[in-house]
């Protein structure tokens, strides 16, 4: 499962900002799907369409990675996690896509003759590094393909930030 985050975390650029996938809640075990707590919109933007996003409190993220050949995902329309319930406020399918890596660079001569050092310029039109762990060197990083759900505090749940 860790190899599974990992790639996803790397496919939709997560790890570059200090976010990541996690196993899911029980309610949402045996989905196939892994979540991101409190997920940022600008980062997954698709969320907003047609929701009101900032209505909700306390969004959950789940992802249930697919390659198009396996049934659609039937989620929940709420689950229960420490005494929380969330509801399904949104939800589609995304098509499996990918971009240039960050890795992208160039050897350049360092102070001892007899050394080259790699020199990261971010130019695609530069040569992907050979050793990078996101795209194992092909310049290429996979965004998984599958199905979304929008997760969020239900009405009973009313998330608020008055004090009492």
């Amino acid at each position: 499962m860790d190899d599974v985050i990992r790639q996803l975390n790397n496919g939709y650029d997560l790890d570059g900002g200090g976010y990541t996938f996690e196993n899911p809640p029980e309610g949402l075990q045996g989905l196939g799907c892994f979540i991101w707590d409190d997920p940022d919109p600008d980062c997954v933007p698709w969320i907003r369409d047609g929701v009101d996003y900032w209505k909700y409190g306390l969004h959950v993220y789940a992802f249930a990675p697919q390659d198009g050949h396996f049934r659609e995902t039937e989620w929940p329309a709420s689950y229960v996690e420490d005494e929380w319930t969330r509801k399904l406020i949104a939800h589609g399918s995304l098509a499996t896509t990918d971009r240039e890596c960050h890795c992208h660079g160039k050897w350049v001569q360092d102070d001892d003759p007899q050394k080259q050092k790699w020199e990261f310029t971010g130019n695609v039109k530069d040569s992907p590094w050979p050793s990078c762990d996101r795209c194992d060197g092909d310049g290429y990083v996979v965004s998984q393909g599958g199905e979304w759900a929008l997760y969020a505090l239900s009405d009973d749940d009313a998330y608020t930030t008055d004090d009492p």
